[in-house]
């Protein structure tokens, strides 16, 4: 009687069902080491806004008593750097930055920035 080997069919399997389990954990772990990975944060450009009164004070300090570092006037456009309360720290386009009130700007639109 001959001996029928089981070399034909079972290796074929075993190949398939390997290479459908590595393909897949490649996929998955492709994907978990990016979900893992440390992202960088995405730096968006600071907001502008612009003067709303007909002229502004530039303060030190986040307050109406603190030393002014210059005048503004209507429709200068400042960046944006930080808030605190009603006071919103920012610099102007000369490079001067400083505390305004938050009462005397708006928001720049978009097709200014």
């Amino acid at each position: 009687m001959e001996q029928v080997s089981s070399v034909g069919r079972v290796p074929l399997v075993k190949l398939f069902l390997f290479g459908l389990c590595t393909i897949t954990f490649s996929v998955y772990g492709y994907y978990l080491v990016l979900s893992l990975w440390p992202q960088q944060p995405v730096l968006e450009p600071a907001p502008w806004v612009q003067i709303a009164a007909p002229e502004l004070k530039l303060q030190e300090e986040p307050s109406k008593d603190a030393p002014v570092v210059k005048s503004l006037q209507f429709g200068e456009r400042l960046q944006l750097l930080g808030e605190k309360d009603n006071w919103l720290n920012v610099r102007d386009e000369s490079g001067d930055s400083g505390w305004v009130s938050r009462l005397y700007v708006v928001l720049s639109p978009p097709g200014l920035q």
